[in-house]
């Protein structure tokens, strides 16, 4: 089973079909033969129950490795060069999944993604614009509202299932390296592979707060890294609460991991919480020097 929002990313992220159309798509997602997590028991992933909560985990900068790297879930959704698809949305989703355009792929993912919170955040700031009186804000209001509604043209060139191509858009963009699509994937369908895991990895380390979070929910096992990881990105994690610039995002993370590692350990009440242990145990001297490199990477990623 597997939630319809993007869990990390609020409004403020089975391929079937599509994946048959698309035979190119990169084996990592065949679900006939790792439709299993990395679960040593066995288990199925939960689905997350939580709504969609981390559009404020905007990164300033994007420093990465992969070249012409998409924007960030809150960039593609609320900067108005992001929404530039002069042929309707609906088409640009087809043509970077033509062209094999793993930025764009992203961009796109992200723009679906936005285009399914879009009637709310429009009645959100509606609502703001009728209760202010004061000029300069009911202006901003005013030109917010006025974008959300070219974007909602945008949307309402979008036919077939939103969900469904989002999982094409992110396979292809995990496939190209972007930065958080990953995370972004299991968001969507919880099922970890051993490829998705070793990508998430990749992004945690680089400082991705949604991958963190992702990894810190589960177990060890689970996540298929070394519990020395696991209490070093945890501990990262954690030491990002007490940054000023890092506090709000940090915080929002770490909860949201507890909730989802509540809602694993739920099942299994003899099974000692890993994110607890991380949290409490004595930290090593090697895992100490590996929270201060991923620390310094959540810095670079956000606060710079």
């Amino acid at each position: 089973m597997k939630t319809r929002t993007w869990a990390l990313g609020s409004c403020g992220i089975a391929i079937a079909a599509l994946l048959v159309s698309q035979p190119q798509l990169p084996g990592l997602f065949d679900r006939g033969t790792e439709s299993q997590p990395l679960d040593s028991a066995g288990n199925t992933e939960p689905a997350h129950a939580s709504t969609d909560i981390m559009a404020s985990l905007s990164p300033q900068t994007e420093k990465t490795e992969f070249s012409g790297s998409a924007a960030r879930p809150v960039e593609a959704g609320t900067k108005a060069e992001a929404w530039n698809f002069p042929r309707g949305l609906d088409s640009f989703v087809d043509e970077v999944l033509g062209a094999r355009d793993a930025s764009g792929a992203y961009k796109a993912a992200v723009a679906l993604r936005a285009c399914q919170f879009l009637a709310m955040e429009m009645d959100v700031t509606q609502r703001a614009l009728s209760a202010t009186q004061d000029l300069k804000a009911r202006h901003a209001h005013l030109e917010k509202y006025q974008a959300m509604q070219a974007r909602a043209s945008q949307c309402q060139t979008l036919t077939g299932d939103v969900v469904e191509k989002q999982l094409a858009l992110l396979a292809l963009a995990v496939d190209g390296g972007v930065p958080g699509a990953a995370a972004a994937y299991v968001a969507l369908d919880p099922r970890l592979t051993p490829v998705l895991a070793k990508k998430l990895v990749l992004d945690a380390e680089r400082g991705d707060m949604e991958s963190i979070t992702q990894l810190i929910s589960r177990s060890p096992e689970e996540a298929g890294i070394t519990a020395e990881l696991h209490q070093a990105l945890t501990q990262a994690l954690q030491k990002a609460r007490q940054e000023e610039r890092l506090a709000v995002l940090a915080n929002i993370s770490m909860d949201v991991a507890s909730s989802w590692a509540h809602a694993r350990n739920s099942k299994h009440p003899t099974r000692s919480s890993a994110l607890s242990a991380s949290l409490t145990n004595p930290v090593s001297p090697s895992t100490e020097a590996k929270v201060q490199e991923i620390l310094l990477a959540i810095k670079a990623r956000y606060a710079s």
